[in-house]
């Protein structure tokens, strides 16, 4: 699992990981691969100024040799797992998405079209079409509950076309489906759609040689990139007629719940719900995505980094329930047992996210086995076997996820 912890509480023995964040976003957080051998190393990171530092508590042998240490530290979801629940509505259940699959699969590939033509006007031209994108976001948010899921699930398995059209796609969807798990008014999810398909514009005037640059950007390139949220609402405000509560989204989806986020660095108590709200939207479709500088990790992992991140960057309440609404392990993600067998996420267990409904895929021998689901909160106390180890994506396993989905009927 991957645990956001002080340098102060570094040891020996645990591995660094670097989750696929911007170093220049988060300049207190050491954001590499390393296993710590010593205290000299330890000392550099402090002589460094860094105050955080990522570990994954599945590497090393810190953890290995201290299992109780590890139980310990993992026990950071218990809060919003069992002991704080909120009224938020879970994704459906795995197969709920089959019967409408093959459809969610075209329907997608049209939104990204969209997607693509909006973004390229802006572009050529500086033209923002606010009545097509309006018809655009009613078009998402009728996109009621499986089918929503299942473009989003199929965004993860599938390969589509570049970045920049998808996360704006992904974004203006998840927001929506968050919002409607919230039980959002009509009005709000309107908010929350354009604000996805507005909130990277400002990014099309911005030097393509920044956006694409695979490496760590200079500090000059850094600066640059950064007006982008300004950028953007500026093409809204030039407009004239776009809604004040989405050209917030637009400016402050970059800014931080402790103030020390971009444009201009205000926090808690200054941010609008739907910024909040967009903030961690974004961020998990672009750490679950791959992106020039970074691959994409699963979608749990990218889970424990925003947990990790509340407080910081993130609103702890809207943290909350968005966990409470993709789920721990979320649906479709590959989890490993303590035996070596190998199963997928099939739906949420309400009374415990940490233990959810899965279906059986591979043997503890790595070989495929006929599908068979179980209940992890139903067995968590009578057979150790079932304790979650691992999580894989599915480019590091030999599982194809949309062929363990059951047919309706």
């Amino acid at each position: 699992m991957i645990i956001k912890i002080s340098v102060a509480g570094l040891q020996p023995g645990m591995c660094l990981v670097n989750p696929g964040l911007q170093q220049q976003d988060h300049p207190e957080i050491c954001l590499r691969d390393l296993q710590v051998e010593d205290a000299a190393q330890i000392q550099e990171l402090r002589d460094r100024h860094f105050t955080d530092v990522f570990i994954d508590t599945d590497k090393g042998p810190y953890f290995r040799e201290r299992p109780e240490e590890k139980v310990r530290m993992e026990r950071m979801f218990s809060q919003v797992s069992q002991e704080n629940p909120t009224a938020v509505a879970s994704a459906p259940p795995f197969d709920a998405v089959a019967a409408v699959l093959p459809r969610a699969d075209a329907q997608y590939t049209q939104l990204v079209q969209y997607c693509r033509t909006f973004l390229e006007q802006i572009k050529l031209a500086g033209a923002i079409d606010l009545e097509s994108s309006e018809s655009f976001v009613q078009d998402v948010i009728a996109r009621e509950g499986p089918s929503g899921h299942a473009m989003y699930l199929l965004s993860k398995l599938r390969s589509y076309d570049e970045y920049t059209y998808t996360h704006t796609l992904n974004v203006s969807l998840l927001a929506t489906l968050f919002g409607k798990a919230l039980g959002l008014s009509q009005d709000n999810l309107m908010v929350l759609g354009l604000g996805g398909l507005f909130h990277d514009i400002g990014k099309m005037l911005v030097p393509e040689k920044i956006l694409k640059k695979p490496g760590s950007l200079t500090a000059k390139e850094m600066e640059e990139m950064r007006r982008h949220p300004e950028y953007g609402a500026r093409l809204l405000r030039e407009r004239g007629d776009v809604a004040a509560p989405v050209l917030r989204v637009v400016l402050e989806h970059h800014e931080r719940h402790d103030g020390k986020g971009y444009p201009r660095g205000v926090g808690n108590g200054q941010l609008a719900h739907a910024s909040q709200l967009m903030a961690i939207v974004d961020c998990f479709d672009a750490l679950t995505s791959d992106r020039f500088y970074a691959r994409a990790v699963h979608q749990h992992k990218a889970v424990c980094i925003i947990y990790n991140l509340r407080g910081s960057s993130f609103s702890p309440p809207m943290v909350d329930r968005f966990i409470r609404f993709v789920g721990i392990y979320p649906v479709g993600s590959i989890v490993v047992f303590r035996n070596g067998m190998k199963a997928i996420v099939i739906e949420q267990n309400e009374r415990s996210l940490l233990h959810p409904k899965v279906r059986v895929i591979l043997d503890n021998r790595n070989r495929y086995c006929p599908p068979r689901d179980v209940d992890l909160a139903e067995v968590r106390h009578t057979d150790p076997n079932f304790a979650i180890t691992e999580c894989l994506s599915s480019r590091d396993c030999r599982i194809h996820i949309d062929a363990y989905m059951k047919a309706p009927g």
